[in-house]
Protein backbone atom coordinates (compact mmCIF):
# COMPACT_ATOMS: atom_id res chain seq x y z
CA UNK A 1 0.00 0.00 0.00
CA UNK A 2 1.29 3.69 -0.93
CA UNK A 3 -0.03 6.94 0.48
CA UNK A 4 0.20 9.29 -1.89
CA UNK A 5 -1.67 12.31 -0.11
CA UNK A 6 -3.60 11.71 2.91
CA UNK A 7 -7.01 11.33 1.26
CA UNK A 8 -5.38 8.90 -1.55
CA UNK A 9 -3.85 5.59 -1.65
CA UNK A 10 -3.00 2.70 -3.60
CA UNK A 11 -2.01 -1.03 -3.06
CA UNK A 12 -1.68 -4.05 -5.58
CA UNK A 13 -3.73 -6.54 -5.69
CA UNK A 14 -3.05 -9.92 -5.59
CA UNK A 15 -5.57 -12.53 -6.84
CA UNK A 16 -5.48 -15.94 -8.18
CA UNK A 17 -8.13 -14.54 -10.97
CA UNK A 18 -6.70 -11.45 -12.09
CA UNK A 19 -2.65 -11.41 -13.16
CA UNK A 20 -2.88 -7.60 -12.29
CA UNK A 21 -4.64 -5.12 -10.15
CA UNK A 22 -4.84 -2.09 -8.08
CA UNK A 23 -6.84 -0.98 -5.29
CA UNK A 24 -7.12 2.89 -4.75
CA UNK A 25 -8.48 4.19 -1.80
CA UNK A 26 -10.26 8.18 -2.19
CA UNK A 27 -11.11 9.79 0.44
CA UNK A 28 -9.97 10.55 4.34
CA UNK A 29 -12.58 8.16 5.72
CA UNK A 30 -11.22 5.50 3.88
CA UNK A 31 -7.18 6.55 4.34
CA UNK A 32 -7.35 7.58 7.97
CA UNK A 33 -6.82 4.55 8.69
CA UNK A 34 -4.15 3.47 6.27
CA UNK A 35 -2.02 6.84 7.66
CA UNK A 36 -2.73 6.19 11.17
CA UNK A 37 -0.53 2.92 10.85
CA UNK A 38 2.14 4.38 8.76
CA UNK A 39 2.56 6.75 11.09
CA UNK A 40 2.62 4.25 14.22
CA UNK A 41 4.95 2.73 12.44
CA UNK A 42 7.27 5.49 11.57
CA UNK A 43 7.42 6.22 15.41
CA UNK A 44 8.44 3.35 16.29
CA UNK A 45 10.60 1.89 14.22
CA UNK A 46 14.26 1.28 14.72
CA UNK A 47 17.02 2.92 12.65
CA UNK A 48 17.96 0.51 9.67
CA UNK A 49 21.63 -0.79 10.57
CA UNK A 50 24.30 -3.21 9.02
CA UNK A 51 22.93 -5.88 10.57
CA UNK A 52 19.28 -5.22 9.09
CA UNK A 53 21.24 -5.31 5.85
CA UNK A 54 22.50 -9.32 6.10
CA UNK A 55 25.93 -7.65 7.24
CA UNK A 56 26.28 -8.80 10.72
CA UNK A 57 29.95 -9.19 11.08
CA UNK A 58 32.08 -12.12 13.20
CA UNK A 59 34.49 -11.09 15.37
CA UNK A 60 37.16 -12.93 13.67
CA UNK A 61 35.84 -11.08 10.50
CA UNK A 62 36.27 -7.80 12.43
CA UNK A 63 39.74 -9.09 13.35
CA UNK A 64 40.62 -10.01 9.81
CA UNK A 65 39.44 -6.52 8.05
CA UNK A 66 41.12 -4.68 11.20
CA UNK A 67 44.32 -6.81 10.72
CA UNK A 68 44.59 -6.74 6.84
CA UNK A 69 43.60 -2.64 6.86
CA UNK A 70 46.18 -2.12 10.03
CA UNK A 71 49.18 -3.28 7.34
CA UNK A 72 48.60 -0.46 4.97
CA UNK A 73 46.64 -2.84 2.04
CA UNK A 74 44.14 -1.15 -0.06
CA UNK A 75 40.37 -2.13 -0.08
CA UNK A 76 40.94 -3.81 -3.26
CA UNK A 77 43.84 -5.55 -1.99
CA UNK A 78 41.97 -6.85 1.23
CA UNK A 79 38.95 -7.71 -1.13
CA UNK A 80 41.42 -10.16 -3.09
CA UNK A 81 42.94 -11.47 0.30
CA UNK A 82 39.37 -12.33 1.53
CA UNK A 83 38.01 -13.80 -1.72
CA UNK A 84 35.07 -11.04 -1.64
CA UNK A 85 34.43 -8.31 -4.01
CA UNK A 86 35.64 -4.75 -3.99
CA UNK A 87 31.49 -3.94 -2.94
CA UNK A 88 31.25 -6.60 -0.27
CA UNK A 89 34.83 -5.20 1.25
CA UNK A 90 33.02 -1.55 1.38
CA UNK A 91 30.29 -3.54 3.16
CA UNK A 92 32.95 -5.40 5.46
CA UNK A 93 34.83 -1.77 6.66
CA UNK A 94 31.02 0.00 7.23
CA UNK A 95 30.08 -3.18 9.29
CA UNK A 96 33.41 -3.18 11.24
CA UNK A 97 33.50 0.23 11.85
CA UNK A 98 29.76 0.20 13.15
CA UNK A 99 30.62 -2.92 15.23
CA UNK A 100 33.67 -0.97 16.37
CA UNK A 101 31.24 2.01 17.22
CA UNK A 102 33.71 4.16 14.58
CA UNK A 103 32.96 6.90 12.87
CA UNK A 104 35.99 7.03 10.66
CA UNK A 105 38.68 4.78 9.62
CA UNK A 106 40.83 6.26 11.84
CA UNK A 107 38.60 6.20 14.67
CA UNK A 108 38.11 2.24 13.95
CA UNK A 109 42.27 1.92 14.23
CA UNK A 110 41.87 3.50 17.50
CA UNK A 111 39.16 1.47 18.73
CA UNK A 112 40.85 -1.38 16.98
CA UNK A 113 43.61 -1.23 19.00
CA UNK A 114 42.01 -0.80 22.33
CA UNK A 115 39.97 -4.28 21.69
CA UNK A 116 43.16 -6.31 20.61
CA UNK A 117 42.52 -6.94 17.34
CA UNK A 118 45.68 -5.22 16.49
CA UNK A 119 48.75 -4.65 18.27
Amino acid sequence: MAILCRSCAAGSSSSRRASFGAHVLRGRALTAPVVALFEQHWATGAHYTAVDAGRDVSTERVRQVVALLARGMKDEAVARRLGVSTRTMRRLVAATMDELGAQSRFEAGIEAVRCGFVE
